[in-house]
This record gives structure tokens, C-alpha cells and sequence, in this order.
């Protein structure tokens, strides 16, 4: 189900409220990275804030997400970039081309939080800093 259907719309009636949020617990085969960029740290709307789960397997990519807010005017979902990292074995030559292909799979608008040029510039350095931290590359 899409919960955001666009900017400032939710698929949420007027008699509805959220009862509660569910995720999964992490595999011990899964890593996640969470990152926001924005002015201030806290109560701030983010200018980029992006999500990276990998499920790995001997350093092969078994599942994958990539979501992302503030590049679209709704939150994505690269799918396609996804699709590309399974079955890869993790190396910077991957990180690198998943960081090139994400420059033709968003499409950011500018805005007082950003160029659309930066917002892309952030979510491929989001990736990297995701690489370095979880990956150790």
C-alpha cells in the first residue's frame, strides 16, 4: 500500500487513524544504514534523507532497498538499482556503479533546502558514507 501519494496527501481518510508501525527485525545476514540531511538536527524537514538495507551472503548481495525522501515528491524507491545489486559481489567497483546509476534514477527538484545537483551530490555521498560504515569500503 502507498501511504504517501503525494506531497502532503495521505492515503488516509479523514475517519482513520494509524493504530501502529511494524518492522522486522534485522537478520544477522542484513545490514541497514538510516541517514538525514538537514539544517538543523532535530524537528527540521529533511533537505535529503535516505535508507540502504542489504541482505548479504559470503560478500554476495542477496536482497536490497534503497529508499530516499526529499529528491521526488514522494518517497522512492530505487528498484532498479536494487534489481542491479542482486546477485554482485560487494567491491567498490559496485558501490561506485550503484552511485553513478543513482544520478539518472532520481530526478530532485530545487528548492530553498537544495539545488537539485546537491540533492544528488547527497544521496550518492549518503551511499558511500553507507559503504564506508557498513561495508567497510
Amino acid at each position: 500500500m502507498i501511504f504517501i501519494s503525494a506531497t502532503k496527501k495521505l492515503a488516509l481518510k479523514v475517519d482513520e487513524i494509524i493504530e501502529r508501525v511494524r518492522f522486522k527485525k534485522l537478520r544477522k545476514s542484513e545490514i541497514f544504514g538510516n541517514y538525514k540531511i538537514s539544517q538543523r538536527r532535530d524537528l527540521d524537514i529533511s533537505c535529503v534523507n535516505a535508507s540502504f538495507r542489504l541482505e548479504l551472503e559470503s560478500g554476495t548481495v542477496r536482497g536490497a532497498r534503497i529508499s530516499l525522501g526529499g529528491v521526488g515528491p514522494t518517497t522512492l524507491r530505487l528498484i532498479t538499482l536494487e534489481k542491479l545489486l542482486l546477485g554482485e559481489k560487494i567491491s567498490r567497483e559496485l558501490i561506485e556503479r550503484v552511485k553513478g546509476e543513482m544520478a539518472v534514477a532520481i530526478r530532485p527538484i530545487s528548492d530553498a533546502r537544495g539545488s537539485a545537483e546537491f540533492r544528488v551530490k547527497v544521496v550518492q555521498n549518503l551511499f558511500e558514507k553507507f559503504a564506508q560504515e557498513k561495508l567497510g569500503l
